[in-house]
C-alpha cells in the first residue's frame, strides 16, 4: 500500500510539472477588457532577431580580431607581439564549444570587422584563412576528443 502511494505521488507531481511553466492555466482563456486599445503590434517587418549562436567576447589579444565568449587564453602556448603600427603572433585557446559553431562565429564576425574569408576547409577540424589589405588571419580549429575539447589557434601576421 505504502509503495502504491508513493508512485500515485510521482505520477502526480509528474502531471503537475508541465503545468508550472504556463503563466495561465490552460484551462483559463484570455480575456480582452472591452474598449481598451492595446499597443501591441502585430507588424514584425521591423523586427530583427539577434545572431544564433556564440556572443562576442569582451576582452580581445588582436585589436580587430573577434573572439567568441567561452574560449580559455592559453599563455603558456600564446605569442603576440606588438608595437605601434603592428601585430603579430599566435593565440592559442582551448574550448568545449562545437567546431561547428565557431566556424559560424567567425566567418560571421571577421566579416563584420572587415576581413573577406580568402579560404575555408572544414573537417573533424577547420581551417579559415582570411585577409585585409595590410594583414592575414589564419584561423585553426582542432578537435582534441570529448574530454579535451577544441583547440583554437588565431595566427595573426603581415602581408606579403
Amino acid at each position: 500500500m505504502r509503495v502504491l502511494t508513493g508512485l500515485s505521488l510521482i505520477a502526480f507531481i509528474g502531471l503537475l510539472l508541465p503545468l508550472l511553466g504556463c503563466q495561465h492555466p490552460p484551462w483559463e482563456e484570455s480575456q480582452q477588457v472591452e474598449g481598451v486599445e492595446s499597443d501591441y503590434d502585430n507588424d514584425f517587418d521591423d523586427y530583427e532577431a539577434p545572431h544564433p549562436g556564440l556572443r562576442l567576447a569582451a576582452q580581445q589579444p588582436f585589436r580587430d580580431v573577434p573572439i567568441p565568449q567561452g574560449l580559455n587564453y592559453d599563455g603558456e602556448r600564446s605569442k603576440i607581439f606588438e608595437r605601434p603600427g603592428l601585430e603579430v603572433g599566435e593565440a592559442v585557446y582551448t574550448t568545449r564549444h562545437s567546431v561547428t559553431e565557431l566556424v559560424e562565429f567567425f566567418v560571421r564576425e571577421c566579416a563584420a570587422a572587415g576581413w573577406s574569408l580568402a579560404n575555408r576547409v572544414q573537417g573533424e577540424g577547420a581551417e579559415l584563412a582570411f585577409e585585409r589589405s595590410d594583414r592575414e588571419l589564419r584561423i585553426a580549429i582542432r578537435d582534441g576528443g570529448l574530454l579535451r575539447g577544441r583547440h583554437v589557434f588565431l595566427r595573426l601576421t603581415p602581408r606579403d
